[in-house]
This record gives C-alpha cells, structure tokens and sequence, in this order.
C-alpha cells in the first residue's frame, strides 16, 4: 500500500466518537481521524513491516498514521538519531506509549536510551524513559531481578516529577515491576515506603502502587507465578 491509500484507509475507519473520547483523556484531536487501536493493528498486520512507509506516515503528522508507523516500522533499522527525531514532536502520551510497546522495546538501543530519558527535563522524553521500564517489565520475560531493583532505585528519583504525565508514568514502572514475582513486589513495596518517607516525593504514586499490590487478588497471581 502507498502513503495515500493507508491515509484513506484510515479515514473511512474514523469514528467522531472515538476522536472525542481522545480528547477527553487530553489527547489532541485536530490531527486524527479517530481510527480505534484494535482498527489500527488490523491494518497493520494487513500491511506487514514497511519500514519506508513507517517513515512517510509518520511525516504526514496524522495521529492515527503516526501510531501506526510504530507497528509497521523495522526495528532492526530503527536508529537512536531516528528515534531522537520522532520524540522531537511526540507530545501526547498515547504516542510515547505507543513507541514504547509497538517499536522501542524491539530495539537494540532500547536500554542506553531508556536510561538517556529518564534523566531529560522535557516532560514527554521522561514519560517514554519511564514507560518502557513498565513495558520491559511486562514484556522483558527473560530479565533478571537485578535489572529491575536498579530500576526501582530510578524510579525513587523520579518520583520527585510532579508533572503529571511523569508521576503516572513512574506509578506505571513501580507497579508492574511489583507484579513480576515476590521479591520484586517487596522490592516495589519498599520503594513505595522510601517514595512515603521522603517529603519531596509525590505520595500518590506510592499510595496508588501500595493499593494494587497489596490487593489479594494481585498477591495471589503473584505467589502462582
């Protein structure tokens, strides 16, 4: 398919209520046909990987397109300055999230720039630093305890972040890395206490981590590995 039949393709899979319920949620709507995430991925596995037209969709600076460039896109040929360019105009957090689970975890680089963004002061590269620690630790199955209590040591700084697509984010990493197994949920659990103890961190993110890892439904999944 070419640029313009995948831009048309979208467009007849828009939905005006689907465009509102984005803009609710503080995702910018002007730019979007409003094309459902399950729409998005069936058109992806229509096309397959297409690098070049990754990048031509993602040039068109419409929403729907762009998100479908991270499902499309190569992650074999998906450079660190490439990825530096397309966080240039990330900012909504759906996009971040979206590069996060669908292309920057593939990548090679995915560490050494994770670890970049979590220490920017632009508050849409720190978010994508701190969602791929929650995404890698959904997806990482193969990653030791190790890597994620270092995690857990970034995550106590960022919790500092008031801004709020940052604090959610950090929230985000805490929790999933506590559900991993039982050492890493009194790993995250103890985070959460030092984030409490410290007066100059955002209590809700270790009040609302607290919450959802001490659920007994969530301990019992956890302890039945």
């Amino acid at each position: 398919m070419t640029k313009d039949e995948v831009l048309k393709e979208l467009e007849s899979l828009g939905s005006e209520d689907v465009r509102e319920g984005r803009a609710r949620y503080g995702i910018r709507a002007e730019t979007s046909y409003g094309v459902s995430i399950p729409n998005i991925k069936a058109l992806a596995k229509k096309i397959g990987k297409y690098h070049e037209l990754s990048l031509q969709l993602w040039e068109s600076g419409n929403h729907d397109a762009r998100i479908l460039s991270f499902m499309i896109a190569d992650p074999q040929k998906f450079t660190t300055e490439l990825a530096e360019e397309w966080m240039k105009e990330m900012t909504s957090w759906d996009l971040t999230d979206g590069a996060a689970v669908y292309l920057f975890r593939h990548c090679d680089w995915v560490f050494d720039k994770m670890k970049e963004w979590i220490s920017s002061d632009q508050e849409f590269r720190r978010r994508q630093g701190f969602v791929l620690m929650a995404v890698m630790a959904v997806h990482g199955k193969k990653l030791p305890n190790a890597k994620f209590i270092e995690w857990l040591d970034d995550l106590y700084e960022g919790a500092s972040d008031k801004r709020n697509f940052v604090k959610k984010a950090v929230n985000w990493a805490i929790r999933q890395i506590g559900k991993k197994n039982t050492t890493l949920r009194h790993q995250a659990l103890f985070t959460c206490e030092r984030i409490l103890d410290d007066k100059q961190k955002v209590n809700w993110i270790a009040l609302d981590a607290k919450r959802e890892l001490n659920d007994p439904k969530i301990v019992a999944r956890i302890k039945k590995g």
